[in-house]
């Protein structure tokens, strides 16, 4: 696991702000990656994943429900279905 460390501001208001950072872990492997682009590709062609860009925030919003049965088929075909190697 790689830690990531991403710095930003936030603002209380037009001239108060304050700095932050956050760390997160990242999980890595030589053999596999998740393939991020083909699932949401798949999710939104599905009508379950809307996704918005607010100045550069990406938000997405789905409900578990329906991701889970979108992709529940493709896991019962391909069980690395989730994955590229």
């Amino acid at each position: 696991m790689k830690d990531t460390i991403s710095d930003g501001i936030i603002y209380k208001g037009e001239t108060e702000y304050k700095k932050v950072s956050q760390k997160c872990g990242e999980y890595t492997s030589e053999y596999y990656s998740w393939n991020k682009p083909k699932i949401e590709k798949l999710l939104v062609k599905e009508g379950v994943l809307d996704r918005y860009d607010l100045n550069g925030l990406k938000l997405r919003f789905f409900k578990l429900k329906d991701m889970e049965k979108v992709l529940a088929k493709k896991l019962r075909s391909d069980p690395y279905y989730l994955v590229k190697i």
